[in-house]
């Protein structure tokens, strides 16, 4: 309890103790603990401006009841994943403003597992994400023929390590 700058909690109601408020916080697990338990994956506190995962255990505490609450910070993770969300919606801006055909697939065992399109694309193959991912439809058929030796052995080289992938 002294990383929230006090040393005597005794008597003080939680909220205002923890964060200085007024009135139970919004983020408080203990209106929605189900079978003496409740977990929130994250929330955000703006008091803090840190996010958090928290859990709550029912407890008895030398008799008397209690709850254990478990708080960790996950700052620096979240923001990672704010980052990561932001720059896929910023790649599929401009790749969906692309004048030509473009696609993003992910492969496994020489299937295409899921796919991004974008509208150029579908119009030219007559197709959307679903129907490019379909088993039936081979690799080798997505890739103009012209086109297929160089875009396979620019493939094998990613996939060797002889060439650099960069976003």
């Amino acid at each position: 309890l002294r990383a929230f700058g006090k040393e005597n909690y005794s008597g003080l109601i939680c909220h205002r103790a923890v964060n200085g408020l007024d009135s139970p916080c919004p983020w408080c697990p203990m209106t929605k603990m189900v079978d003496g338990r409740f977990h929130e994956h994250e929330f955000y506190s703006p008091i803090d401006r840190k996010w958090f995962d928290l859990t709550a255990h029912a407890m008895d505490w030398h008799g008397r009841a209690a709850v254990a609450l478990y708080r960790q910070d996950i700052t620096p993770e979240k923001e990672g994943q704010n980052r990561a969300e932001f720059d896929k919606r910023s790649l599929e801006t401009i790749v969906n403003h692309l004048p030509v055909g473009v696609a993003a697939c992910e492969v496994r065992d020489g299937q295409v597992i899921s796919a991004v399109l974008n509208a150029p694309l579908k119009e030219l193959l007559g197709m959307d994400e679903k129907d490019f991912a379909l088993p039936s439809n081979g690799i080798v058929s997505r890739v103009n023929p012209l086109d297929r030796a160089l875009v396979f052995r620019s493939i094998g080289a990613i996939r060797d390590g002889e060439e650099p992938v960069s976003f």
